[in-house]
């Protein structure tokens, strides 16, 4: 594979001859031959290599061309191949900061660390307000164990991302380096108040707990952050994956990572599909869930109420609107738009377990039962509106009551309610006083929707 990789080098650099000689012209060596790359690209990555090759090939002064060339280089993660056709491009445009900075990031993919450096630095000295490079440079020299200068970087990405939890999370990880735990501690603790739900967040906070001696403390912050990786956000990385990926693509790739909680990265690739695709209603209301379940409930109310002015009694919009404002403290506001949508769609039981929810928080435990149980009518199989009645019911310690609501959901057609809704019903039976073949039969009945994993239930009531 290494002597393939250095033909097609060597085919790169003397295209790039080409392209900058002011001699006389010579003739254009072949482009690289896609069997070079087999075992590496699929057919598609093939054909996007070719096509990028020949279109430099026809038009050798054309830097753009030369940059396609890069990104098609290392959206197929060939980084030497990608650095090589940056390369040449910035003969052509050396100030291109975008091209520098992709430059520097395959560079040290393909193991060229000096490299990188100078082709960060001189990015750095282009666009020196771009704070993800500065965190790069920072995470870089870390690295390679250089903590002052890791820490000088670090200062300069505060400065530039004052809000966000990256700066803090890498001086962190920059303090426990230096074995400054009370520092460490104090970086992930403001880096929890800029992003309390970020599993890597956690993570840092959890480690610099346990390296103060604080175990107790930090053993739910480690469990909920085990194998989180960094969610940092860096635009100018995320147009170049966007740009190799359909608008479908991208926004699946949203939705996983809203399955992951990343919400951060989420709520970018939202913002720029919305930038493309303004008139799409389902972009405006993931967007605004995602913000909302950031802690950023204020942005979510504006941003789902210019999506309502421009889509008008949209219901997931609606909806989305409704918990965004509960979120932010405006219940009044929520109850109201929780009653337009019962008035507007009162056969859905979307609204209804809405004006439930804020009912509930508002000390109103009779309302927000009869909205819970209308759901639960309307939508038989939709454990949603009898766990919400559980719920309600247990923390009223109706016990006897709350096993009734929840052991009705189990006999309708078709209803497979999730783990926790058993784990609510084995708690109102143990409280109630039920006996042994009591909670027997409901572990089995767990058991057949959810086989092992309900064992874990027996764990929790031990």
């Amino acid at each position: 594979m290494r002597g393939r990789a250095i033909r097609a080098l060597g085919v790169l650099v003397a295209l790039a001859a080409t392209a900058c000689s002011d001699g006389p012209s010579i003739t254009l060596p072949p482009p690289p031959d896609p069997a070079a790359v087999a075992d590496v690209l699929d057919d598609e990555g093939r054909g996007r290599v070719r096509a990028a090759t020949d279109a430099v090939v026809a038009a050798p002064g054309e830097v753009a061309l030369w940059r396609a060339l890069g990104k098609t280089y290392e959206t197929n993660d060939l980084p030497a191949q990608a650095e090589a056709a940056y390369a040449i491009a910035l003969l052509l445009d050396p100030e291109d900061a975008r091209t520098l900075y992709r430059a520097a990031i395959t560079a040290r993919k393909a193991g060229n660390g000096a490299a990188a450096f100078d082709y960060l630095d001189r990015t750095i000295d282009l666009e020196p307000g771009y704070g993800p490079a500065w965190r790069r440079r920072g995470l870089w020299k870390l690295e390679e164990g250089d903590v002052d200068a890791a820490r000088r970087s670090f200062d300069r990405t505060a400065e530039l991302l004052p809000d966000a939890a990256d700066a803090p999370l890498c001086l962190a990880r920059a303090a426990l380096l230096a074995d400054d735990v009370t520092e460490a501690l104090r970086q992930t603790t403001v880096a929890r108040e800029r992003a309390p739900k970020d599993p890597y967040v956690r993570l840092m906070h959890g480690t610099a707990l346990r390296r103060a001696g604080r175990v107790d403390e930090a053993e739910d912050h480690l469990v909920a952050g085990q194998g989180a990786t960094p969610t940092f956000i860096d635009p100018w990385t995320a147009e170049l994956r966007r740009g190799a990926e359909s608008d479908e693509a991208i926004a699946a790739r949203a939705q996983r990572l809203e399955g992951e909680r990343k919400w951060g990265e989420a709520i970018a690739i939202y913002r720029e599909l919305l930038r493309k695709r303004p008139d799409d209603s389902g972009v405006i209301q993931r967007l605004g869930v995602c913000l909302r379940a950031d802690g950023r409930a204020a942005e979510a109310v504006t941003v789902l109420e210019a999506g309502l002015e421009r889509f008008p009694g949209h219901h997931d919009i609606s909806m989305a609107l409704t918990g965004a404002l509960q979120a932010a403290g405006r219940s009044s506001e929520a109850l109201a738009a929780a009653n337009e949508i019962i008035e507007r769609w009162d056969d859905r039981p979307a609204g209804y377990l809405a004006r439930g929810a804020i009912r509930r928080d508002a000390g109103d435990v009779s309302g927000a039962l009869s909205d819970f149980s209308r759901a639960s009518d309307l939508a038989p199989t939709d454990p949603r509106g009898r766990m919400f009645q559980g719920q309600v019911l247990l923390q009223q310690k109706r016990w006897a009551d709350a096993e009734r609501v929840l052991e009705s959901g189990l006999d309708r057609p078709g209803a497979a309610p999730p783990l926790s809704y058993f784990g609510m019903l084995l708690q109102a039976k143990a409280r109630r006083g039920a006996n042994g073949a009591e909670i027997s039969a409901t572990l089995d009945r767990a058991r057949a929707v959810h086989g092992d994993a309900a064992d874990s239930l027996v764990r929790t009531r031990r």
